[in-house]
Parts: C-alpha cells; structure tokens; sequence
C-alpha cells in the first residue's frame, strides 16, 4: 500500500475514533463509507502526480504541466533598513522659509521595512505567452500592484508587451531593485526616473542588440485611470517628479551590449572570476500634457516634457562602473497672477564604481549631480510674485559596503549619503518643485536626505535584502 493510501486511513481512523467519541448516532457504515470516499480521493490526486506534473525551484518556486505549456513561478523579496540622519543644528527648520526641511532635528533614526514585493509569473498555453503580477508594499504602505502585463514572443527576437511595466528609459531604473549598490539607487533616479506606466511596447532583443518601442501614459503613471488630469488641475503643484498620465507619451530605447553577454550586466556588480562585459545605451520619451482649463482662468494650463538619457556599463574580474547622463526639457504655464509659459533645461550626471575582492566582500562609491534650471520651481505666492531657485547645481556622494552572505539573495549594506550643498530651496510652500523628491515624500524616506541650510548632512544607512 503506498504512503499515500497509509496516510489516509491513518486518517481515517482518526477522523473515526472523533466522530465516535462525540456522537451517538453514527453507526459503522456511515464510517466504512468515508472512509472509502476518502480513499478514491487519494487515488485520484496519486494519478494526477503519476501524470506527469513538475514542481520544483530553479532559482525561483515553480509548478508546471507535463507538456510545460503551462507554469507559474513565485518568488520575492524583503529588505529591512536602519536609516540615521545627522546634521547642523543651525541647518534645521525655523521660522523663516529658507531652513532646511523637516522633521525639525539635528539626529534622526528609525527602522523601516524599506521593500517587501512578492511575484507571480510564468507562461499560459505556450512558453511564448508569458505574464507577471508583482505585489509590492514599502515603507508601512499598504500593498499595491507593481508589475501587471503580458508578453507574446513574435519570433526571431521579436515582442509585443501590455500592461503595466517598467517603462524602457534609463539602465539604472531597468536594473532589478535587488541588483544594484548601495541600500538605494542614485538620487538622479530618484529625480529623473521613469517608473511604470501603463501602455504597450514593442521590441527586438538578442544576444548584442535590444531595441524597444513604447506607446504608453507617460513617467510614473502606474495605476492611472484615463480620465485623471493630473497635468493641469492641481493649483500650484510641484513641476518634479513628473508623473502622469499624459495626453500621450512616446519612448523609444536602444541598447548595444559590445563584450561578455546580457545577462551578466543584469546587476552592476562583478565578482573576481567573472570575465569583461560592457554596453552601452540610450533612450528619449516625449510625453504631452493634457490641453484644459484650470479653474478661475481662461487660459490653457499644460506640460510638455521631453526627456533623454546615455548610459554605459562594464565590469570585469571585481571591478565594475556605470555612467549616466540625465536630461529633461520642460515646458510649462504656471500661474502668475496671469498664466505664464516657462521652459526649463535640467540635467543630471552620475557616475558609480565598485571593487569586489572575494566573493563575500566589495567596496563602493558613487557621485550624484543635478544641474537644473534656476526657473524650475517658480510657483506663483499670495502676492502674486514669482519664487525661484536661489541655486542650479547640487552634488551628492555615497559610499559604503557591501557583504554577500549568498549573493544577492542575502546581502548587507552599509551605506552613507553624503550631501554637499545647502539644501534650504527645497523646501518652503513657494519652492514645491523638489519637495516630493527630497524631503516630504516616499523618495526622501527612501533617500534618507531631509535638507539643510547649513552645512554638510549625512545619512547613514544599513540594510539587510532577503530574496526568495
């Protein structure tokens, strides 16, 4: 009798002896016949397994058909942070607009679960016809969809995709989450990321040459429904981080890997034994603001957005770098009393390197620039006066330390912000443009920078990744 069966009637013989001792009136025909209900269904479920139906883990959990032509994967991630944040008492808020941000303290710490994401993904009917679902929560937020979207293999290279996705702009933002330096990506991505939208892409990839065409909502526009008209109702809102949807957006990528394979510049670390790989890429986006009528003016209020980027990677035998170039044209009308157009040019450079000595251990360090236009947070105040930036160039350098318990399945990080620059303009209710970003919103928890009028402030952060 197979173990299968014995479990059964072990069960059965328990569920018996329950039954028995509660109630009187069940006599033993009733029993013979669970009994045997039970049995026919361990017969069935033994044949289903004798069918032929694989589960396992290959580098994530997985249950597929016989044939494959139907499989779902599951795997995730959590990582748990320790961020401390120290700066000059003198630098901290005040009474008067021009302090550094909030919360008013020279020492700030706390813990935070910085991610937990959990996915879903596989193929239906045939390995060509693939999907995946991410559920992701962050920083004591409730959970949401991340990615949403299906793909279907064309053939000789060719894809279509739908759905909610990356969209395909900058290497850094394209790398995984759990694959970079550092507890978080550059603060340049932070302020010129694309996020997810919602569209559809087409593209051609292989071993050299990846090529991707996008019809879709625009930067940061996941969850959107078609009818929001976020470019142009919100009375004084903040120009960055842009975030849609647009009318329409339109992006395009290119990417040429020279040396090694794709797969291994899937991360921006190299360990001592892996061999030279480098590539190089770049993409530009045009996205169209929503033509409407704000409330109280007679005047069209839209937001015209084109944005670019360059980037290279390489890594060979523990040493590894990746470069950047950021670029975003605005053009704008914000309310100044009367509506006024305003265009603005803002870039960003970053440039990162790394030293992997052994397996377990590796060094780094990266150099974040913004280099933006004086009149990017012109909002209009109660008098009706224009506000603007008092400064155009902010520099920023992380270092830190890594430990690889098993790879990127289980890693430490050990990192500090540091930020070189008085950070005063970033905050006050005239000077929204990069509130979002640096301070009030998810990016700052993430970045750890609250802003300084006075000297340098650092922010220290140690974190541990678990991916399963």
């Amino acid at each position: 009798m197979s173990h299968a069966k014995l479990l059964c009637l072990f069960a059965g013989v328990a569920m018996t002896n329950t039954v028995l001792a509660n109630t009187n009136t069940v006599n033993r025909d009733e029993v013979r016949a669970v009994v045997a209900e039970m049995m026919a269904d361990s017969e069935s479920r033994t044949s289903l397994l004798q069918g032929g139906g694989n589960a396992g883990y290959d580098k994530k959990f997985f249950v597929s058909s016989a044939d494959n032509k139907f499989r779902l994967n599951f795997s995730g991630y959590l990582k748990v942070r320790y961020t401390l944040n120290v700066r000059d008492e003198d630098g901290v808020p005040g009474s008067g607009v021009g302090n550094g941000g909030s919360p008013d303290t020279s020492f700030q710490s706390n813990f935070s679960m910085r991610d937990i994401a959990v996915q879903f993904d596989g193929h239906v009917v045939s390995p060509d016809l693939t999907f995946a679902v991410r559920i992701r929560g962050n920083n004591g937020n409730s959970a949401s969809f991340d990615d949403a979207y299906v793909a279907y293999n064309l053939g000789d290279g060719w894809y279509v995709k739908g759905g909610q996705f990356k969209l395909a702009f900058s290497r850094e933002q394209l790398i995984s989450d759990t694959m970079g330096i550092g507890a978080e990506r550059s603060i340049n991505d932070a302020f010129f990321n694309a996020g997810r939208t919602q569209g559809v892409e087409l593209g051609y990839k292989n071993d050299e040459w990846w090529f991707a065409l996008g019809f879709n909502d625009g930067f940061n526009s996941s969850g959107t429904n078609f009818n929001v008209n976020n470019n142009y109702t919100v009375p004084n809102a903040a120009i960055y981080p842009l975030a849609g949807p647009s009318a329409y957006s339109i992006g395009a990528r290119a990417d040429w890997t020279f040396a090694g394979s794709r797969d291994q510049l899937k991360d921006v670390t190299s360990k001592p034994t892996d061999k030279m790989a480098a590539g190089i890429g770049a993409a530009v986006n045009w996205e169209a603001g929503r033509r409407g009528i704000a409330p109280g003016n007679a005047a069209n209020r839209y937001k015209d957005t084109l944005n670019y980027t360059v980037d290279a990677q390489w890594e060979d035998s523990g040493w590894s770098a990746l470069a950047a170039f950021h670029g975003s044209f605005l053009r704008t009308t914000q309310p100044t009393g009367a509506f006024e157009r305003i265009n603005s040019n803002n870039l960003g450079l970053v440039l990162q390197g790394a030293y992997r000595w052994s397996e377990e251990s590796e060094v780094f360090v990266r150099y974040d620039g913004l280099f933006l236009a004086r009149r990017l947070g012109e909002q209009a105040n109660g008098a009706g006066a224009a506000n603007e930036l008092r400064a155009k160039n902010y520099n920023f350098v992380t270092f830190g330390y890594t430990h690889y318990f098993a790879g990127h399945s289980a890693k430490l990080v050990v990192d500090c912000v540091l930020n070189l620059n008085n950070t005063a303009n970033f905050v006050g209710s005239d000077r929204q443009a990069l509130t979002n970003v640096f301070l009030n919103g998810t990016a700052s928890n993430n970045l750890g920078i609250l802003g300084t009028s006075k000297g340098i402030e650092a922010a220290i952060r140690a974190q541990f990744q678990l991916m399963f």
